[in-house]
């Protein structure tokens, strides 16, 4: 967990990623500095404390409120709440997740109504056929020696299994916006409909029920430019044809009337 001041700012020490193995860190960012805490060895005394010790409590009772809210939560679909509803910011690294502050700020009211919504019993899987693509990775993607994406060309489709009672499912494009985006399909995304266009995106997909939403699934894509499709007879051969073939009866029936 990243500290950050009271203005959401992150603070001048807290520690940035990647890691030693290469995965981004922090995970997510929350108020760090001039927290108010106990003090040690005192009977009732509080200090202003300041640190990542101070921000990570914070983020420990959110996820307990989480799990309050909805029971049915397990930790890493609180996690993902927590990530998947983050104010995305940045400092060095404009990606989402990112070296700085992770996924973002953690936004406690907009993680409480997204477990009150959460269904255990709904889930959606991306098509495990999907073909990847490897390449030598950077700081982007958390600094690793080697990187993947899946694939897929700009007028193709993603295809998923929708596991539960699922009446639909939505994307989201992680770093640009805020928004789910509703997709009256249960098996797959049409990447031309999303406007995402050719280059690399990191998107989330969930499945929706009449009771509620699913976990997320991450999904880090690389759209490649669109197939040209086979091109269909022209209308001037045909009508080239039609005119040949009507010249050869022509010229059989004229044969005829000569023998």
């Amino acid at each position: 967990v990243g500290a950050t001041e009271d203005s959401r700012q992150l603070a001048v020490y807290s520690s940035k990623g990647p890691t030693h193995e290469g995965q981004i860190k922090p995970n997510v960012a929350a108020i760090g500095s001039a927290v108010m805490s106990v003090e040690a060895n005192t009977a009732n005394g509080y200090v202003s404390m300041s640190g990542t010790s101070m921000a990570t409590p914070m983020v420990a009772g959110m996820a307990v409120l989480l799990h309050q809210a909805n029971p049915d939560l397990q930790p890493l679909m609180i996690r993902s709440i927590l990530e998947t509803t983050a104010e995305y910011r940045f400092l060095s690294h404009p990606v989402r997740p990112n070296n700085d502050y992770g996924w973002g700020f953690v936004e406690m009211d907009m993680a409480l109504a997204e477990a009150i919504k959460y269904d255990a019993s709904i889930s959606v899987e991306l098509d495990p056929e999907t073909p990847m693509i490897y390449y030598e990775g950077n700081e982007t993607d958390g600094g690793n020696d080697t990187a993947s994406r899946f694939f897929v060309h700009e007028n193709g489709k993603l295809y998923f299994s929708a596991i539960g009672n699922v009446s639909h499912i939505e994307w989201r494009n992680v770093l640009i916006e805020d928004i789910w985006h509703s997709v009256d399909s249960l098996t797959e995304i049409d990447v031309m409909g999303t406007d995402l266009g050719t280059g690399n995106h990191t998107i989330w997909v969930r499945a929706v029920s009449s009771d509620g939403i699913s976990a997320p699934i991450t999904i880090p894509l690389n759209v490649g430019d669109p197939i040209s499709k086979k091109k269909e007879d022209s209308p001037s051969f045909s009508f080239g044809f039609v005119i040949l073939a009507s010249s050869m009866v022509a010229l059989f029936r004229s044969n005829k009337r000569q023998v």
